[in-house]
């Protein structure tokens, strides 16, 4: 996230960082050894000598280069338990029409042990309804929304999630700026909107910010001004 400087107030844009995206791609990756070890041996369709995955993402994207790498490691290493394992990358291009039809095409062709991907929230949230249906377990590096893992027990992330992000942010913003107010603009798709919520309700001991009224439409975004403590923004800061 960053959080711009304007000479009236302090705006939270509500993105992931580079290097956020990153470290979390390293987790992903690390991730599919032990998963396949978990699952290899537990359903018998994928008892054969290749162990097929399924990556959602654009050719030559991090998740797919990277998992592509470990791929790598894990063949010169004598693949797992001897199996060799085979990715297929399908492309959602981060919409979620898109998104819902390939993991529908990958349950479909029913070799998939496991899935890694979507990039967005709003993406996994949508495919994660049809790996949740067929009993496909996915896993995202980058999806923070609650609600891509909320009632899914098929869909884990190795990532914070956007409740412990707010809670961060606004300690931050508390904190080190000792700002009373900030003007949230938010994106109106699972991550920015359940970012802005988990900011707005987020209690942070004392550092939780309350909205001073309803979100306004700006385009395809909203913005949402809001105080800590329920104090309206830019009023004299009082004692804790």
């Amino acid at each position: 996230m960053r959080i711009l400087r304007s000479m009236k107030a302090k705006i939270a844009v509500l993105v992931p960082s580079k290097k956020a995206k990153i470290a979390a791609l390293v987790s992903l990756v690390a991730a599919i050894l032990y998963l396949a070890l978990f699952a290899l041996g537990t359903m018998p369709p994928y008892q054969t000598d290749v162990i097929h995955v399924a990556v959602i993402d654009q050719e030559g994207g991090e998740t797919a280069n990277g998992v592509r790498m470990l791929l790598e490691q894990v063949h010169e290493a004598g693949g797992v338990d001897g199996k060799k394992v085979e990715m297929q990358v399908f492309d959602d291009g981060k919409k979620e029409d898109a998104a819902e039809a390939k993991a529908l095409e990958i349950a479909e062709q029913g070799k998939a042990l496991l899935v890694f991907g979507h990039e967005y929230s709003s993406t996994s949230i949508k495919g994660g309804e049809v790996y949740k249906r067929y009993g496909i377990p996915a896993i995202s590096g980058s999806a923070t929304s609650r609600a891509v893992t909320f009632d899914n027990d098929w869909y884990f992330r190795v990532i914070f999630n956007n409740r412990l992000q707010a809670a961060a942010m606004a300690t931050y913003i508390d904190d080190v700026l000792g700002e009373e107010g900030v003007t949230i603009i938010f994106d109106h798709r699972a991550y920015g909107k359940s970012l802005a919520e988990a900011f707005v309700i987020h209690p942070g001991g004392g550092c939780g910010v309350r909205s001073r009224k309803a979100p306004e439409p700006v385009g395809e975004r909203s913005r949402l001004p809001v105080s800590r403590g329920g104090r309206a923004a830019g009023s004299q800061r009082g004692a804790r």
